[in-house]
């Protein structure tokens, strides 16, 4: 394999990524033909990735290509080669499926992305080595947000809210966010930025996966697509936006084979109770990135555009919830 150019495509906060133009030389014979394109993923440098760098990211998106992929059926890049890093940097090298062009980028159907979520949270757990759940991960971001921290501040300069007080809350009383009986195989980052359009929905992007409740998932999804979309777009009755995306979801989590006998299955009720919990919690992933000073100006706003909306959205949960 010869390495004709190489295309820069993204440096993020978690990882940079680059497309390799290849060609394959002619002479060893091998069963496997490779494509004309792969992606070359690297973790990001660390000290302008704190948040990568707590989370492992890069080593738990190694475990997920290695170790998880394999077992399951969710559209996933096909994982070619791994280097742990033993002469440098460690690698993943992907199937080139394109790039997410922004947080503004619809790749599917809203519909599409929700049943991709389905399909996420139906997964089998019990044959999966999964060492992480939601509450390692706040547990981490607990150490992230401590009381001298940026993204405290800006926390503290938010408007006095009802919502405001439910994400301190959320953080530092975690241990009473509800179990509801529905934990599951989460992402803890789906957006539209870690869908890709291939087969209708490829998910990317594995550096947060833990197991909790599909709660989380859910209401972190439609706050940020909310944040995704123009003000001209913008759902005219909140209530009924949720309720209509909720329905989709429910009804595309029955027809999972696995559904039933991973998780409970919730009520429109119970799965609205659930989010008003959780939904504070997801807050501090706005705060912690706008508090980068690495972030570019259009990451900062479109993540004011996401905590903006986690306020919006809330009320609408506590509306229905009451």
């Amino acid at each position: 394999m010869h390495v004709d150019r190489i295309e820069p495509l993204l440096q993020g906060h978690i990882a940079d990524v680059c497309r390799l133009h290849i060609s394959v030389s002619s002479a060893p014979v091998t069963t496997v033909t490779l494509p004309n394109t792969l992606i070359l993923k690297r973790p990001a440098d660390p000290t302008l990735n704190p948040l990568g760098q707590a989370f492992d990211s890069f080593e738990r998106e190694v475990h997920f290509y290695k170790a998880i992929a394999p077992k399951i059926s969710l559209r996933v890049p096909q994982c070619w080669a791994i280097d742990h890093g033993d002469r440098g940097l460690p690698a993943l090298l992907l199937e080139d499926l394109g790039v997410a062009l922004s947080q503004m980028h619809h790749p599917t159907s809203f519909e599409q992305a929700l049943e991709r979520l389905a399909e996420l949270h139906a997964v089998n757990t019990e044959l999966l080595t999964i060492d992480h759940t939601i509450f390692s991960n706040i547990n981490i971001l607990k150490d992230i947000c401590n009381l001298d921290s940026p993204s405290r501040s800006l926390y503290n300069s938010m408007h006095q809210s009802r919502f405001k007080a439910a994400v301190i809350n959320a953080l530092h009383t975690s241990e009473s966010l509800p179990n509801d009986g529905s934990d599951c195989f989460l992402h803890c980052d789906f957006r539209w930025d870690n869908l890709l359009p291939a087969q209708g929905g490829t998910i990317i992007d594995w550096g947060d996966y833990c197991t909790g409740p599909r709660a989380y998932d859910l209401a972190y999804f439609l706050v940020t697509s909310l944040a995704s979309l123009p003000d001209s777009q913008q759902p005219a009755t909140l209530d009924q936006w949720l309720l209509t995306a909720l329905s989709h979801y429910q009804t595309a989590s029955r027809r999972m084979d696995q559904y039933k006998a991973n998780a409970e299955e919730l009520s429109t009720t119970e799965l609205i109770a659930s989010m008003t919990c959780w939904l504070p919690l997801a807050a501090w992933t706005p705060l912690t990135l706008l508090a980068s000073e690495a972030l570019p100006d259009s990451g900062k706003a479109y993540w004011r555009a996401v905590l903006h909306q986690s306020q919006r959205l809330f009320s609408a949960l506590e509306h229905l919830d009451a």
